[in-house]
């Protein structure tokens, strides 16, 4: 402010308070500025890169996917256009128009951010197998980067690439040992196959973040397949609390129950369970359980 009192036309004395007010969460005080610049200055970058993020923050992606593309049209070859481009295209829930933006600028310039960005766009477009593409060419440079390996695990995960998430997550622990999406992940994927070093993985997990309610049900569960039932019913009794409507909890809840002896609540529940409209794997199991007498 002290500056353009000195210098009441300079667009980047404006530009530059612009962008304070931006990240004091004042965009209408940010937007007042940089449009003072752009007056005096149409095409001067800052003050346009800034005004997308303005109004993004503002909720009018229309505006800033306009500010984006002057960007474009002034200077192609600075990346900066494309990706605000995406970002304004993701805001507005343009997704396949974003993949392409961001793919533009990916082009240009590889980073961490665009990486993710990238992935993000393919996946709400529908193409989760281009969605690790990008991730792996950043990762192939920098294999450290734990939210590229974090991405790019539960990505492998929702495919159902299990072998390809439990390398990804163990690549994620060597960088980061606490992390809990790659303790948690993990630990769930080793008790599929029933291999030992789950319960010592989701055991960790739960000693470094106890109120973490999925850790809580991930736990509780490989528990009560351990034989440690009455342990593992009482977190996942914790976890229920909060994830009472996912079916997967409400089935490791019930045979918790049943194999502690409540055998009458269980079967209630897995009946409900049953009849509902919730799509469940392992039907069949819980048929079986409600067989036994």
């Amino acid at each position: 402010t002290e500056l353009i009192v000195r210098a009441p036309d300079s667009v980047f004395a404006r530009a530059l308070l612009g962008e304070n007010y931006l990240r004091l969460e004042q965009p209408n005080d940010a937007r007042q500025q940089l449009e003072f610049a752009l007056e005096r200055q149409s095409q001067y970058i800052p003050a346009l890169l800034l005004m997308v993020k303005v109004e993004l923050r503002s909720n009018d992606h229309a505006q800033a996917l306009e500010y984006a593309r002057q960007i474009q049209n002034i200077q192609p070859d600075l990346y900066k256009g494309y990706e605000l481009a995406g970002d304004a295209l993701v805001a507005g829930r343009k997704y396949p128009e974003a993949s392409t933006a961001y793919a533009k600028a990916w082009q240009m310039k590889q980073s961490s951010a665009l990486a993710i960005k990238l992935s993000g766009a393919n996946i709400q477009s529908g193409k989760p197998a281009e969605a690790t593409k990008p991730l792996l060419v950043w990762l192939s440079e920098h294999p450290d980067d734990v939210r590229a390996l974090q991405l790019l695990g539960n990505l492998y995960l929702d495919l159902g690439q299990y072998e390809k998430a439990v390398k990804t997550y163990k690549k994620l622990l060597a960088v980061q040992p606490d992390n809990r999406t790659a303790l948690n992940n993990l630990a769930w994927l080793y008790s599929l196959n029933s291999d030992p070093k789950a319960l010592d993985l989701a055991e960790r997990a739960y000693q470094a973040y106890p109120d973490d309610v999925e850790i809580q049900e991930t736990y509780g569960w490989i528990l009560v397949q351990n034989g440690q039932v009455d342990k593992g019913r009482s977190l996942l009794k914790q976890a229920m609390a909060t994830l009472s409507k996912v079916p997967e909890v409400r089935y490791h809840y019930s045979v918790a129950l049943v194999k502690s002896g409540e055998r009458v609540e269980g079967h209630k529940l897995l009946t409900q369970l049953l009849e509902s409209a919730h799509q469940i794997e392992g039907r069949e199991d819980i048929q079986a359980l409600l067989d036994q007498q």
